[in-house]
């Protein structure tokens, strides 16, 4: 069961987001309803070298899951990037990009 943790700046629609990223990982790794849990990481507060607080966002978002093989674990990543850019279109979120990665449990 992939666990995805989003680290985000708060939002009032944060709830879409988690439901929209783990719906585009669940139906890239073709896994069954309530088969992938997220949950943001809250970010209090962000700012840029030499310029200040930031003006777009960067969201970091991370799955915690086993192995699917590096096609499967990129496809999953590439959707969780788009539901993420398209929640920030309909939310009036401006996001610069997405830092992703998959991690793998090392105790297996």
């Amino acid at each position: 069961m992939p666990l995805v943790t989003v680290a985000i700046l708060p939002h009032s629609a944060e709830a879409a987001l988690l439901s929209r990223v783990a719906d585009a990982v669940a139906d890239t790794l073709g896994l069954a309803q309530g088969d992938v849990i997220a949950l943001t990481t809250p970010v209090r507060s962000a700012a840029v070298s030499g310029r200040g607080p930031l003006a777009t966002w960067w969201p970091l978002l991370t799955v915690h899951g086993s192995d699917r093989g590096e096609e499967a674990m990129r496809a999953a990543l590439a959707a969780a990037e788009h539901a993420i850019i398209a929640w920030g279109e309909t939310n009036g979120v401006a996001i610069e990009g997405v830092w992703t990665e998959w991690a793998l449990p090392l105790n297996r």
